[in-house]
């Protein structure tokens, strides 16, 4: 409620995330009316889960000291919002993506500067330290099904163009993450990294 030109209201506005109103009685009770009804419901939850990625404050620590350090911003988190990724590259882990491991390092080295990241691991181990992806997703539940697997890459890759995928997959997760991107999104380079190298 309040004045329609201010940040908030022009955020939600934007992302369709809500309803702004005066404090007139009868567009208080209509606003009031069109939020509780359940397909706007849908569909503010499903907007709101496409940019939950990019607002997440896991790493956020990480990102502040970092982007001191080098005096601009560390990566380009925030910059995204709001703005689709085309030509996308999926790359799939089991944690995080970081310094502090060799996955991480050896993740970093292959993927070098490609551009239009979107980041999806399924477990933590170090605190949400994650250093990759112009977008990074966690998985917040652990055994999905197969049909789990396609709801959330249908719901996070909505509006996104996928190029390529890479998976290091170990947990069953991950297999199950990737198979759906390549099925749902049918990227030209699809590659399941630690599957190549073992097998």
């Amino acid at each position: 409620m309040g004045n329609p030109d201010t940040a908030a209201a022009r955020f939600v506005r934007q992302h369709q995330l809500g309803a702004v109103c005066s404090y007139n009685t009868q567009q208080f009770q209509q606003t009031v009316a069109w939020l509780t009804d359940e397909t706007t419901q849908k569909s503010i939850r499903h907007n709101a889960l496409k940019i939950a990625p990019i607002l997440s404050s896991e790493g956020i620590e990480e990102w502040i000291w970092q982007s001191l350090r080098e005096k601009s911003p560390f990566a380009q988190r925030f910059e995204k919002l709001g703005k689709p990724l085309k030509e996308a590259t999926v790359i799939i882990t089991h944690n995080e993506v970081n310094h502090k491991h060799g996955t991480g390092v050896l993740v970093k080295r292959i993927i070098a500067d490609t551009p239009n990241i979107y980041s999806i691991r399924t477990d933590n181990h170090y605190g949400g330290l994650h250093h990759l992806g112009d977008i990074s997703y966690f998985l917040p539940r652990k055994g999905i099904t197969r049909i789990q697997a396609y709801k959330t890459i249908i719901e996070l890759l909505e509006d996104i163009t996928v190029k390529r995928c890479l998976c290091v997959p170990y947990y069953p997760d991950d297999l199950l993450l990737s198979i759906a991107v390549k099925d749902v999104c049918n990227p030209w380079g699809f590659i399941s990294w630690m599957t190549r190298i073992l097998w």
